[in-house]
C-alpha cells in the first residue's frame, strides 16, 4: 500500500511490482505531470478550471523582467517539493530577489530547476481528498487546517472538516480530466471576491485523508482494496462536518514549536496553546494508541532531536518531518534505461539492477538496496 513517496519508485518499477502483488500505480510521467507546479498549470488549465497566474522562468534575466510587471504579493516556489518546503511570500518587490536566491541556494537547485513565481489569491483554503475509479470519484474528504507546521501555513497538523461545493465540482471535473484511479490531494484557495476555486497543489497520495474519512463516516480503504483488485468500487456518503482530527506527533510538535519565539507576541502564544490544550477534549487522533508504548517513545525521542535542530541550525520547519525530495529523478531515469538481466525469476533481475552503485554525478554515490 504506497503512501508517501514510495509511490514514485514503486511506479517507476510498476510491471516488476504488479507481478508480486495487488495495488494501485499510475504510471511515472502521470505522477511528475501533477507533482511539478509547472506541468501542473498546463494540466488544469486544460481541464477548464481555474489556477493562480503563474510564472515558470528559464533563467534569472527572465526572473527580473516578471518581478518588473507582476502584481503584489506573490509566492516563490518549488517546482517540485512537499510539505511547504521553499515557499516565500513576497509583499514587495524589493524583497523578491533575496527571496528567491534564498530559494534556489537553500535548496541546491540546478539551473533547470528555478522556483515559479505564482500569484497569491486571497481567500480561505480547502483541502479535498478522492478515492476515484477510472476518473469517477468513489468518496472524498474535505478539511481545513486548525494547526500548521510551520505556523504561517504548511502541513496541517490538526484539521476540522468541513465541505465546500464549489471545491467538489472542481475536484470532479479534474479527476475526470485526467481519468484517475486511486487517491489524490487536491488543495484549493477559494477567491474571497469571486467564490471561484483555485487548484494550488495535487499530491497523488492519500495524505490524511484515510483518518479525516474514518472518523467523519467515509471509510475509503475497503473501495481501494476492491480498485486494487481490478473490482467495481461502490459509492460513499458523504464526509459529516465539524469532525476533527490531529496528526499526533506533529500536533504536540506544534505545541512546542509556541515556546520559541515567532511571528506573533508572547501573549498570542499563551492563548494559542491553551485552546490547543481545550482542543485536546474533542480531537480524533491519527497514527498512534496510548498504548503503543514503544512507538511513544521513539517518537518523542524523534521530536526531541528535531527540536534541537530547529534552535540550534537552519532547517525550515516545514523539513522537520519529511524531506522535501525524498526521490530521486535522475536515478530513477537511469535505472529504468537499464537492460534487466535474464534471469528465471524477475525479481532476482529486479534486484540485480537497484542494488548496483550507481553515479549520479561527479560528487555524489548513492547505493540502491531492494
Amino acid at each position: 500500500f504506497p503512501s508517501f513517496e514510495e509511490l514514485y519508485l514503486m511506479s517507476n518499477y510498476k510491471i516488476e511490482v504488479l507481478n508480486y502483488t495487488k495495488t494501485i500505480l499510475p504510471d511515472y510521467n502521470d505522477l511528475i505531470q501533477l507533482h511539478d507546479k509547472a506541468l501542473l498549470k498546463d494540466t488544469v488549465n486544460k481541464a477548464g478550471l481555474y489556477y493562480p497566474e503563474t510564472f515558470v522562468p528559464e533563467n534569472l534575466t527572465e526572473v527580473k523582467e516578471i518581478i518588473e510587471n507582476i502584481d503584489y504579493p506573490v509566492y516563490i516556489k518549488m517546482r517540485q517539493s512537499r510539505n511547504s518546503t521553499g515557499i516565500r511570500l513576497v509583499d514587495e518587490p524589493s524583497q523578491i530577489m533575496e527571496a528567491y536566491h534564498d530559494v534556489i541556494h537553500r535548496n541546491n537547485l540546478k539551473k533547470n530547476e528555478l522556483p515559479i513565481i505564482q500569484q497569491k489569491i486571497k481567500g480561505p483554503e480547502f483541502a479535498e481528498s478522492a478515492l476515484a475509479q477510472n476518473g469517477e470519484v468513489i468518496g472524498e474528504t474535505f478539511h481545513v487546517g486548525l494547526r500548521y507546521i510551520p505556523r504561517s501555513g504548511g502541513t496541517t497538523t490538526s484539521r476540522t472538516t468541513k465541505t465546500n461545493d464549489n471545491c467538489s465540482k472542481s475536484a470532479a471535473q479534474f479527476i475526470k480530466h485526467i481519468n484517475w484511479t486511486g487517491f489524490i490531494s487536491i488543495d484549493y484557495i477559494l477567491d474571497e471576491f469571486t467564490g471561484k476555486a483555485y487548484i494550488i497543489d495535487v499530491n497523488t497520495r492519500p495524505s490524511v485523508c484515510i483518518n479525516v474519512g474514518y472518523y467523519g463516516g467515509v471509510d475509503m480503504l475497503p473501495e481501494w482494496i476492491k480498485i486494487a483488485q481490478y473490482k467495481k468500487a461502490k459509492k460513499l456518503p458523504k464526509i459529516k462536518e465539524n469532525i476533527k482530527s490531529s496528526t499526533h506527533f506533529a500536533d504536540i510538535f506544534w505545541y512546542l514549536l509556541t515556546f520559541v519565539q515567532g511571528p506573533e507576541s508572547r501573549k498570542k502564544r499563551k492563548k494559542m496553546r491553551q485552546e490547543w490544550k481545550a482542543d485536546r477534549k474533542e480531537m480524533n487522533y491519527d497514527i498512534i494508541s496510548k498504548n503503543d508504548k514503544k512507538p511513544r517513545f521513539v517518537l518523542n525521542l524523534f521530536l526531541a532531536t528535531q527540536m534541537i535542530k530547529l534552535i540550534f541550525t537552519k532547517l525550515e520547519a516545514s523539513n522537520l518531518f519529511l524531506h522535501y525530495n525524498t526521490f530521486n529523478e535522475e536515478l530513477f531515469a537511469k535505472l529504468k534505461n537499464q537492460t534487466i538481466p535474464e534471469t528465471e525469476n524477475s525479481l532476482e533481475a529486479f534486484d540485480a539492477i537497484v542494488e548496483q552503485d550507481i553515479t549520479i554525478n561527479s560528487n555524489t554515490k548513492i547505493h540502491e538496496n531492494a
